[in-house]
């Protein structure tokens, strides 16, 4: 009996690892369109960076549940190697941003892991202080720490 009891436990476990799959992926649909949108095809590096960033800063702040969903996913135990290949699929964008960036002189040679922490950090704080009632996410704050995020990361003249 005990072995029909963790076959069952099992086979709960499967249906609900499939539905989580489906979920996420949604999410990550959603969170994708909204990344690109609006995007001009002939913008700046610059410009296409911060359309990008406060579009998903946009989809966080406007969508508190499904971002505390992807925020609980991030860390989850149960994420799959097809939901990260598909997760990097729908972020390939943002590779190919960095990448002529960094061929245009517009921004350091840097690693994309690096700009993805300080994006999407940034990010997920600005959208955890305003659910939490700690700080309005202000038009002044999101450029402010937009312009921090670009100065770090932009080529300039020393």
């Amino acid at each position: 009996q005990e072995e029909v009891v963790q076959h069952h436990h099992a086979g709960m476990a499967a249906q609900q690892g499939v539905a989580w799959h489906i979920t996420v992926s949604r999410q990550h649909a959603a969170q994708s369109a909204a990344t690109l949108a609006d995007i001009p095809a002939d913008v700046s590096v610059r410009d296409e960076f911060y359309r990008k960033w406060r579009n998903i800063l946009r989809f966080f702040l406007d969508h508190p549940y499904e971002a505390r969903f992807l925020e609980q996913y991030a860390a989850s135990p149960f994420i799959s190697p097809e939901l990260t290949e598909e997760k990097n699929r729908r972020n390939s964008h943002l590779k190919v941003l960095i990448a002529r960036g960094v061929d245009s002189g517009a921004i350091k040679e840097i690693d994309y892991h690096t700009v993805a922490i300080l994006m999407w950090g940034t990010i997920h704080q600005l959208h955890q202080l305003q659910a939490s009632g700690v700080r309005q996410a202000s038009e002044d704050l999101i450029n402010e720490i937009f312009n921090v995020v670009w100065y770090g990361m932009s080529r300039r003249e020393s």
